[in-house]
């Protein structure tokens, strides 16, 4: 252009400024305005240079977002972006966010779905091993909290500078997958636990994984308790408590607690009891309750029933029973039981005062009590007594089994072995001998002294049988007495005999006959009304009635109705009446009544003679 132009006479954007062109301007010097000329040159020369390196893009920031942070991007330019933010007045910086967090000076708003991705990540350099790379601290001048490498390990704790103390949290120190917890020293790799995530085992003071999911070197300690998922959710199961001295491995329980299935608690090694809560088992070693004097006991404050102690002073185990101590009777060295003395004097049992029973007291299989339901007026005197009794009273059992089966039975006395045992319900019995009266009896008044006498009787009632075997075989016969060895050994129904003497009517089964003497009617089988009187006394009898016998041997057959008097005297048809023998006193004497022609034929010697009949 080169020439001179006025600043209103520029030409259009977009033409250059030659260095020789002459602008036209008007100065004012204070009193008026005066024209000076300015070269192309010297605006060119007044415009600052900018330093190489960086331009501010060819398009002027007319406007832009407050809190936005320029920086330097693709070729050389400075721009802003919506990424970095920075808010003047709370000093906040945000990386992806711009929104602000209370008491927070910087936010990282960022997802990643790779596992390699990094929010963040200080990074340092350098080959040695003993220095800090990208090593992050948190806190003020006195502790602080540490992240970072050290030693090639990756390292997260606290340090404390005033103590020199430090605590860390080291992962992966060996290159594999474990966590590692404390160190004594900064310099040293002395772990205090160890996570082993192989195995999933802890490791307290130890490096050395020997397959416990919690192994502890040293004395450990549990100030509330310890729950295990086995003792919290599982229905049984068992958590063990072992022992091990140095470096040998654990081998013996000492301490299991279970659930469900197994002992609440097991000291020691052993097969178990599931009905136990606490459980010891030991071929070595015994309990030890807690020992001490009758005088520290007594002071012991609001003891709780059941609590038990052994007491120094008297020497017992000692139990509360929710009034009072109660001494624990055991035998002293010399076997024997001492109740309120101290003095040996020899037996087995010394009691100083008086003794009281309130059950049973059995004594070498002997039981001396009440018997079952233990009726107040009942006494049982051997094993099993009275043993199924439930209502009845007044009873006497002596000896074994003795009323074994007596339920509601009153009033009755058994003495002997198995003496009434299968009595239930009768009443005022008396058994005296080895199973006398000891059938199903529910008769009542009935006598029975002597081995088996009445053994089989079921329902008779008032009969007594005195002898061995006497009324044996009776069972619903009533009103009969058999005195002797067998007397009415085999009667089942018959009533009303009387047998006295060995064997007298053993054999009979018929009503109402009397024999006294030894084996008197003792051959009569269903013979009744007979009277025999003397031993063997109508012993040839079987079925004939209303005879009646006196003397030794008198005999009639089977005849019936007759009456024989003497030594040997014999009937020889019914209806005699026969006194003597022709061998023995003055002679036989044979009396028939003859009812057709009212006279007697009297038989004297062999002679018949007829007696009228008034």
């Amino acid at each position: 252009m080169a020439t001179s132009i006025k600043i209103s006479q520029l030409p259009a954007k977009g033409s250059n400024l030659d260095a020789t062109d002459l602008i036209e301007v008007s100065e004012f010097n204070g009193t008026g305005y005066v024209s000076k000329s300015i070269t192309g040159q010297e605006i060119i020369d007044s415009i600052p240079v900018p330093s190489s390196g960086i331009t501010i893009g060819t398009t002027a920031i007319t406007s832009g977002t407050v809190g936005r942070v320029l920086f330097e991007g693709t070729g050389n330019v400075v721009q802003e972006s919506a990424n970095l933010f920075f808010d003047v007045a709370t000093s906040f910086f945000g990386v992806g966010t711009s929104t602000t967090a209370a008491n927070t000076r910087m936010v990282i708003n960022e997802s990643f779905t790779a596992q390699s991705s990094i929010g963040l990540r200080i990074k340092g350099n350098g080959s040695s091993t003993n220095i800090w790379k990208g090593r992050l601290v948190a806190g003020g001048d006195t502790v602080a909290f540490l992240m970072g490498e050290y030693k090639s390990m990756a390292w997260l704790g606290g340090h404390n500078a005033a103590l020199n103390a430090w605590a860390p949290l080291y992962i992966n120190p060996d290159g594999g997958e474990d966590l590692y917890l404390g160190s004594r020293t900064l310099n040293v790799v002395t772990p205090i636990m160890t996570l082993r995530n192989a195995t999933g085992n802890v490791l307290i003071n130890t490096t050395t994984d020997a397959g416990y999911k919690l192994d502890v070197n040293g004395t450990a300690r549990v100030v509330t308790k310890v729950v295990t998922p086995i003792l919290e959710g599982a229905s049984s199961g068992r958590v063990d408590l072992k022992y091990g001295f140095g470096t040998s491995t654990p081998s013996s329980n000492i301490l299991s607690v279970g659930y469900g299935g197994e002992p609440a608690i097991l000291i020691g090694s052993g097969t178990t009891q599931n009905s136990s809560m606490i459980q010891m088992n030991s071929t070595t070693q015994g309990f030890l309750p807690p020992r001490m004097t009758t005088t520290q006991k007594n002071a012991i404050a609001t003891p709780s029933s059941g609590l038990e102690l052994f007491d120094l002073t008297t020497l017992t185990p000692s139990i509360y029973n929710g009034t009072n101590w109660q001494d624990v009777l055991v035998p002293n060295s010399n076997g024997n039981v001492l109740i309120n003395t101290t003095t040996d004097a020899g037996f087995k049992l010394d009691v100083n005062g008086t003794a009281r029973v309130v059950g049973q007291a059995t004594i070498q299989t002997l039981t001396i009590g009440l018997g079952a339901a233990s009726v107040a007026n009942n006494t049982a005197l051997g094993f099993q007594a009275l043993n199924a009794n439930t209502t009845g009273s007044g009873n006497t059992a002596t000896g074994y089994q003795s009323m074994l089966a007596n339920t509601t039975g009153v009033n009755n006395a058994a003495f002997g072995i198995s003496a009434m045992s299968g009595s239930t319900t009768g009443n005022d019995n008396s058994a005296l001998g080895y199973y006398a009266l000891a059938g199903a009896n529910t008769g009542s008044s009935n006598t029975a002294i002597g081995n088996r006498s009445l053994i089989v009787n079921t329902s008779g009632s008032y009969n007594t049988a005195v002898g061995r075997s006497a009324l044996n075989s009776n069972t619903t016969g009533q009103l009969n007495t058999a005195v002797g060895y067998f007397a009415l050994r085999l009667n089942v129904i018959g009533q009303n005999n009387v047998a006295v003497g060995d064997n007298a009517l053993s054999a009979s089964t018929g009503d109402v006959n009397t024999a006294v003497g030894t084996s008197a009617l003792s051959a009569t089988t269903t013979g009744q009304f007979n009277t025999a009187i003397g031993a063997s006394a109508l012993n040839a009898n079987t079925t004939g009635s209303g005879n009646t016998a006196v003397g030794f041997s008198t005999q009639t057959g089977n005849f019936n109705n007759s009456v024989i008097l003497g030594w040997g005297a014999t009937a020889t048809a019914s209806n005699q009446f026969v006194i003597g023998t022709a061998a023995r006193n003055a002679g036989a004497v044979v009396t028939q009544v003859n009812t057709s022609t009212k006279y007697w034929e009297v038989v004297i010697n062999g002679v018949t003679q007829k007696v009228l009949l008034a």
